[in-house]
């Protein structure tokens, strides 16, 4: 199978729950990029968050979703697993007023029996995940480029260690991830393929680590990424800090998405942002660091004509914090 072959084979996949690899020996996961997948809520209704970010097409054309909604999940899909992802997307699809539209595997218009979102249409705008790329040298083509999640900022596993057909880790669809009250699921464009020995085209996944005590709140900046690499083994590197994003502003949202007055900073060189003389009272708050931001690369579209793809580089921060 070639990466080509395995690219289109790959588009329809939203959480890189199908993994490849070229060879027969096990590559398990390390590192806290992360998590095994445990039982989900079954009262309910709750509120989760949904951070979805998207690349550019090129530069003559800037279309990007870059959302943060507050989303009120209330009906289960399948009442024996409790809430999961899928129950969240389609409640992001049921509220008219963000204007979005999901789409499954083949095309058709997500429903509550489906297990991956292909595509997402905002405004009349499809953000579908294959790259407009002719490619005269398939070998040098992007591949398992599309939308990828976490949860809580890390990557929902079924298992580290796969199985004697899929070895590696293997990730869970929309319908195997369960989510809870406050948790927050964040779609973004990945490109998780490690090109050449010494370019990696994989997002940078941002959270911002944050901490409350004494009136003061610190965030440092952290990332991770996951990829693919020349071998087809999917690589989940832990969170280490991430200096790349100075004077991105940090600013503190209650739990009903109201920003906090007066709570902002930037970060420095070193990763990291202090607030001082707060007086938060107990309860979850969410931390925003805008760090997204995009790299080009130059490829062709289906007419032969070169064209510059301004890929995600890196996300938007975006995590919960609970101050006792």
């Amino acid at each position: 199978m070639n990466k080509r072959t395995m690219k289109k084979g790959l588009a329809i996949v939203l959480a890189l729950v199908m993994v490849f690899a070229m060879t027969a020996t096990a590559f398990a996961a390390s590192g806290n990029g992360y998590y095994l997948v445990g039982d989900a809520t079954t009262g309910g209704p709750i509120n989760v968050k949904v951070v979805i970010e998207s690349r550019q097409f090129s530069e003559d054309d800037a279309s990007v979703i870059s959302e943060v909604l507050d989303v009120n999940v209330s009906t289960m899909s399948e009442a024996s697993k409790g809430f999961t992802v899928r129950d969240a997307m389609l409640a992001v699809q049921n509220d008219e007023s963000n204007g979005i539209t999901l789409y499954n595997g083949t095309g058709g218009l997500f429903t509550n029996t489906d297990k991956y979102i292909r595509s997402m249409k905002q405004n009349n705008k499809n953000y579908e995940p294959a790259l407009p790329f002719y490619d005269p040298n398939p070998q040098y083509s992007y591949a398992l480029d599309g939308w990828t999640f976490r949860v809580n900022g890390k990557y929902p596993l079924s298992t580290t260690d796969g199985s004697p057909d899929i070895p590696g880790p293997v990730g869970t669809s929309v319908d195997e991830t369960p989510i809870s009250n406050g948790d927050v699921i964040h779609f973004y464009w990945d490109y998780p393929y490690n090109k050449t020995s010494s370019e990696l085209y994989s997002a940078k996944f941002i959270t911002p680590d944050a901490s409350y005590a004494d009136g003061t709140l610190n965030v440092s900046l952290k990332a991770s990424d996951a990829y693919f690499d020349n071998s087809m083994y999917w690589h989940i590197n832990s969170f280490s800090p991430y200096t790349d994003a100075i004077n991105a502003i940090v600013t503190l949202y209650n739990a009903d998405g109201t920003q906090v007055s007066g709570v902002s900073g930037s970060i420095n060189e070193n990763g990291l942002c202090q607030i001082n003389g707060l007086n938060l009272s107990s309860g979850t708050y969410y931390v925003k660091t805008a760090t997204t931001a995009y790299k080009g690369a130059d490829g062709y579209d289906e007419n032969s004509e070169e064209i510059t793809l301004q890929i995600l580089k890196s996300t938007m921060g975006y995590e919960k914090i609970v101050v006792q």
